[in-house]
């Protein structure tokens, strides 16, 4: 019999946050815009992606979204995801996020297993993520999900992944958590 190991894994999740949710947008949005026009973020280097990462506070309906990625995840995969970081893109106009991963070179063990993009205002037009596999024989290979409300998109940490340029006035508002499973 043949016995097959699984040396890495990398995948795509997309869902939708459930309308039952008592999750009130505005609020939240506004929670959101204001640590933006603070200036909180969470990287201090232009150079490095988490510069374009907003820092926020506490807010419960922030909790509310990851609490259900952590329930529905954990019972649909059997493993639960630990949040290790969590920030907000605000995409101004013109603004797109360049090619990264949320993987600490310097230390994989304590890196992200799995990261999640929500997004709370997408726009008229909206912009998209784009997904890059480099290994064997899908090296090029590139998949597209556009971010539309409330649509969660869980994926492997260490995908090179970029967002699209903003090309509305008003700013597009995305969550960005990155867990560890265990």
């Amino acid at each position: 019999m043949f016995e097959k190991n699984i040396l890495t894994e990398q995948f795509l999740i997309t869902d939708f946050l459930p309308k039952i949710l008592p999750i009130d947008y505005d609020k939240l949005k506004q929670h959101l815009l204001i640590a933006y026009y603070k200036n909180k973020k969470l990287g201090d280097e232009e150079i490095y992606y988490d510069y374009n990462y907003t820092q926020y506070d506490y807010h419960q309906h922030i909790q509310w979204i990851q609490d259900y990625i952590r329930d529905h995840y954990k019972g649909e995969h059997y493993k639960t995801p630990i949040l290790v970081n969590q920030g907000a893109i605000i995409q101004q106009k013109n603004e797109s996020i360049g090619n990264h991963h949320h993987i600490d070179d310097w230390n994989y063990n304590e890196s992200p297993d799995m990261s999640a993009l929500i997004c709370l205002e997408p726009r008229k037009e909206a912009s998209n993520v784009i997904f890059e596999y480099e290994a064997g024989r899908s090296k090029k290979r590139r998949w597209t999900i556009p971010l539309q409300k409330n649509k969660i998109i869980l994926f492997s940490s260490d995908l090179n992944h970029r967002i699209t340029q903003n090309i509305n006035t008003d700013p597009i508002i995305t969550l960005s958590f990155q867990f560890q499973l265990i």
